[in-house]
């Protein structure tokens, strides 16, 4: 599984808060399907609910759920289309400036599996294909700096 260690180093790298403490952000996985088609391919494809947890959390959630909805643009593109049912999340409020906030993301990873001329079978994750929306890149490779320090709004 892929997906959650990229989105977690894409969280620690524009979250600053995540940076400081790497523990503030709890990742794991619930309801977790293999599906494997009796196809000669002999592939699966795992899919699983990460619940991503932002402990003791003092940044705006909007900043934290852009980011993630960003980073979704290119790695499970179809949560975002208008059908798709959104994501799940929860929000306990610690006091004014803190909360808990967990946010339930289902994902999917297709695995192929290819016999080596040695006998051996070369087990690997597809990466998505091209993102939803071709043609637009994401907003930028340093998503923190779209925002001010102070109060969590996009930059202009």
């Amino acid at each position: 599984m892929k997906k959650p260690a990229r989105l977690r180093a894409a969280l620690v790298a524009r979250i600053p808060e995540f940076a400081r403490d790497p523990d503030a952000l709890v990742m794991f996985i619930d309801k977790g399907r293999c599906r494997a088609p009796m196809t000669a391919q002999r592939g699966f494809m795992w899919s699983y609910d990460l619940n991503l947890v932002a402990a003791n959390y003092t940044g705006d959630p909007a900043v934290l759920f852009f980011l993630v909805v960003e980073w979704l643009r290119v790695e499970q593109p179809d949560l975002l289309t208008p059908s798709a049912p959104g994501l799940a999340f929860e929000v306990d409020i610690l006091d004014p400036e803190t909360s808990d906030v967990l946010i339930v993301l289902t994902l999917d990873e297709v695995v192929t599996a290819a016999p080596q001329e040695d006998g051996s079978v070369r087990v690997e994750a597809v990466v998505e294909p091209d993102p939803l929306f071709p043609g637009e890149e994401p907003l930028a490779p340093d998503l923190a700096a779209l925002f001010t320090e102070a109060d969590g709004q996009v930059a202009p």
